[in-house]
């Protein structure tokens, strides 16, 4: 029975210590993995509203990229970051999108660069339940922000 007792309270003790610690912030050499994490979060939000092309999420989300690119350092092709496209969903009708495009011009090569495109749209919401898309599209485009960054300080 002392054996059992002693068991439970070393398990108990044990559980609060891991519950009680918190977890380190990620870090990187490379980028700046706390925003990068911030981005991630701030994009996979519910208010987000799954970031579907012609909701007001997706606008949204479209605004935040835009900025997170200007933020960046990236540069734009002509006067714009936006390239609208359209497209016929399954049922037939006509959607509008809008693609978020810039670039980083090579460091040796000027006439070379490296071109940023974020797929940062999801499906939406579905039945009332947000898809949040955080390790789909909200992940990637969330890295891309993080390499544009450190493309555009390698320059």
């Amino acid at each position: 029975m002392k054996k059992i007792l002693v068991l439970i309270v070393t398990l108990l003790f044990s559980i609060q210590l891991v519950i009680s610690q918190e977890t380190a912030p990620p870090t990187s050499k490379i980028i700046d993995a706390a925003n990068l994490l911030n981005d991630l979060k701030i994009l996979s939000a519910d208010d987000m509203q799954g970031r579907q092309v012609g909701t007001e999420g997706g606008a949204k989300a479209r605004e935040y990229v835009l900025k997170r690119f200007k933020d960046s350092g990236l540069q734009m092709f002509g006067s714009s970051y936006l390239q609208p496209f359209e497209f016929s969903a399954r049922i037939g009708t006509k959607i509008n999108g809008v693609n978020v495009i810039g670039f980083v011009k090579g460091k040796k090569n000027a006439d070379k660069y490296i071109i940023v495109t974020a797929h940062y749209d999801h499906v939406g919401v579905r039945k009332g339940e947000v898809f949040n898309g955080a390790d789909d599209n909200a992940s990637g485009t969330s890295a891309l922000f993080a390499m544009a960054e450190y493309f555009k300080k390698k320059q």
